[in-house]
């Protein structure tokens, strides 16, 4: 019976500690990606900019492509705190001033438990479309082990259209799941044709060859990889306007640089293409794009200012010559100014809380500083951790603190030892470390603490002008902190009974953080 029973208070407190670990988890990973996001938005403005401000659509292309990769290339290189510039609570070291202007601004806009609502939601939309994404990858490869192999007039034509990408020649085969040439990416390429195409009919070979010669030209320009990376960044950073207008302007730009290449295989002027693509959407097929599937997605296009009038368009009256491949000063300068503007922007750590008016606080106080979570390590727990907070003259002061109950007496919250229980209840009993609430006043030289709800006696209180908020753990012991809010307290209340005031224990100046 005892065993049993201590056996399942250990896996209830094994369980209550791993819940612990995964909300802690998420208030850590919730300011990072919002801190990534801002990144991120930043990075898709600017490629937004110089694609507007460039008129050849290949080179439009191209940074769509540095867009598309560098964007979900912040994730990792944001992830590695070596040499980030400013203040995370995942690097050690000292933690420099704060300007007086920055007292009574939020450190958090967003209360934690919404912040966390905010990610786990976030994170589940972002796995969603990339669980999509993947899904539509996996359905055209199934598509493609269900086609059958073309006809000998549609493999001889096929073979002689020219194709001059660096790998071998896609294979060509036949689906009666499909309403128009598509072209399958992957390790092995596949441009899958519908099966009302693939007859013996001289106007079926035109709208045969017309097709082949634009998924040809997809091939060679290595788009369907692309095309899906633009899709996943998409499904990342759905929230930021700017992801959807780079992945359709890519499709555009995508769609037609492949028809002018196959205009100029066509054997005939761009208006020939132009008229013979309009006439094949005509009779039958989608009134979208030919180019590649979207994995998951839709090729639905209006009539009106569709990509399929746009590429018309710019067939018959384009207004300047276009590029069929961009110099090699670009292919190699965007590359490398872009991996250069991405390693300096990911060590970039921005401040969560907004300049001007502060947040409302507990009981409608404005909130000086905040933190979800924070851990002291073990090896420099005989030292303070300054946090980047001043301490006003009035302030209110809690948190909680993961420590053992016989240790609390040796911990210092803003220089004021915790102090001992005077009598021992049950459940403080020397044992598993338990999380205690922590409540500090100050009023100008009076303070009052509270631990577990119980005011303890004897707390003596200097303040210190310009002085920091400091956490100084039991000596050899880690410590853990969460919900830790200062408020400024404006007014003066009742006075705080048992208040003494006296001198204030000296500390160290600084602690690591893990």
């Amino acid at each position: 019976m005892g065993i049993g029973r201590r056996g399942s208070v250990a896996d209830g407190t094994s369980g209550r500690r791993g819940d612990e670990r995964m909300v802690a988890a998420v208030d850590r990973l919730g300011p990072w990606l919002l801190d990534v996001g801002v990144l991120a938005s930043g990075w898709f403005g600017l490629v937004m900019l110089l694609m507007v401000g460039t008129r050849q659509p290949i080179r439009r292309r191209d940074l769509a492509r540095a867009g598309a990769i560098g964007s979900l290339a912040l994730i990792p290189l944001s992830a590695v705190p070596i040499g980030r510039v400013g203040y995370t609570l995942d690097l050690p070291g000292a933690v420099g001033p704060v300007a007086a202007e920055a007292m009574g601004r939020a450190f958090s806009a967003i209360p934690v438990d919404l912040a966390r609502v905010l990610t786990i939601g976030y994170l589940a939309a972002a796995a969603a479309g990339v669980g999509w994404s993947l899904l539509g990858t996996w359905a055209m490869r199934g598509l493609v082990r269900t086609t059958r192999p073309a006809s000998m007039g549609a493999r001889k034509l096929y073979q002689a259209l020219p194709f001059e990408g660096g790998s071998r020649r896609p294979a060509l085969g036949v689906s009666d799941r499909v309403r128009r040439p598509v072209l399958v990416g992957g390790r092995r390429r596949t441009i899958v044709i519908p099966e009302d195409w693939d007859r013996d009919d001289p106007a079926a070979a035109v709208r045969l060859r017309l097709g082949m010669l634009h998924e040809l030209a997809h091939a060679e320009r290595g788009d369907p990889a692309f095309h899906w990376v633009a899709g996943v960044s998409h499904a990342v950073w759905f929230a930021i306007p700017f992801s959807w207008w780079l992945r359709r302007q890519l499709r555009i730009d995508q769609e037609f640089l492949a028809d002018n290449r196959a205009a100029r295989s066509f054997g005939d002027a761009a208006s020939g293409y132009a008229a013979s693509l309009v006439e094949t959407a005509a009779k039958g097929a989608r009134p979208g794009s030919w180019g590649v599937t979207t994995p998951g997605g839709s090729d639905r296009v209006d009539l009106d200012g569709s990509p399929l009038l746009q590429r018309v368009a710019m067939l018959v009256h384009c207004p300047f010559p276009v590029e069929g491949s961009s110099p090699a000063s670009w292919r190699w300068g965007v590359p490398l100014v872009a991996t250069l503007v991405l390693l300096a922007a990911s060590r970039l750590n921005l401040a969560l809380g907004p300049p001007g008016e502060s947040s409302p606080g507990p009981a409608g106080r404005p909130v000086a500083f905040g933190l979800s979570d924070l851990e002291i390590d073990v090896a420099t727990s005989h030292r303070s951790l300054r946090l980047p907070a001043r301490l006003p003259d009035r302030f209110d002061l809690s948190m909680d603190l993961l420590a053992e109950s016989s240790t609390l007496g040796e911990i210092a919250v803003a220089g004021v030892p915790l102090g001992r229980m005077a009598r021992v209840r049950p459940e403080d009993a020397p044992g598993p470390e338990a999380w205690h609430r922590v409540r500090l006043v100050v009023l100008g030289g009076l303070a009052r603490l509270w631990v577990d709800g119980h005011p303890r006696a004897g707390v003596t209180w200097d303040p210190i002008p310009g002085g920091f908020l400091t956490i100084t753990p039991a000596p050899g012991r880690p410590l853990r902190v969460r919900d830790l809010s200062l408020t400024p307290v404006a007014a003066d209340p009742e006075p705080l009974p048992g208040a003494e005031p006296g001198p204030r224990p000296s500390t160290s100046p600084m602690a690591s953080v893990r």
